[in-house]
């Protein structure tokens, strides 16, 4: 009887860790809040194009009214990549973009390459070490 009820114990807990996993994925902001001419925006997660980071503070990069604007955020690079994992990823230390704003990858010399985003008229560096991952995360669509 103890064996079962452990196991019935252990079943339970997986169960709830299964529920909070994809609870914690589901509960990504569908709006960011930015201050921008002294008031509060709050700005749809699907404009952003880019985050990059630039000291303590996190540059956000995203659409609004057919422009691309900027605002800085006081959040972390890794906070950020971790809520919006599922449409996001990181080109570099410091720059996360949205893999669908991609126009294209292009080589930058050597081994080195840059993302062209949509809108976007500089290339962003993309590192080394991440451009496997983009290159896979691209070719799964």
């Amino acid at each position: 009887r103890l064996l079962r009820a452990l196991e019935q114990a252990v079943r339970i807990t997986r169960l709830k860790l299964a529920e909070l996993a994809e609870a914690q994925l589901s509960s990504a902001r569908t709006r960011v809040p930015v201050r921008r001419a002294g008031r509060l925006e709050l700005i749809p997660v699907e404009s952003i194009q880019a985050f990059r980071a630039d000291h303590k503070y996190v540059q956000m990069l995203y659409e609004q009214e057919g422009e691309l604007v900027e605002s800085l955020l006081d959040e972390t690079l890794k906070d950020l990549e971790q809520e919006f994992a599922a449409d996001f990823m990181r080109i570099h230390r410091n720059t996360l973009v949205r893999v669908t704003s991609i126009d294209s990858v292009t080589p930058a010399g050597g081994a080195a390459h840059k993302v062209n985003l949509r809108g976007l008229a500089e290339a962003l560096p993309v590192s080394r070490r991440h451009y496997s991952e983009l290159k896979e995360r691209l070719q799964r669509g």
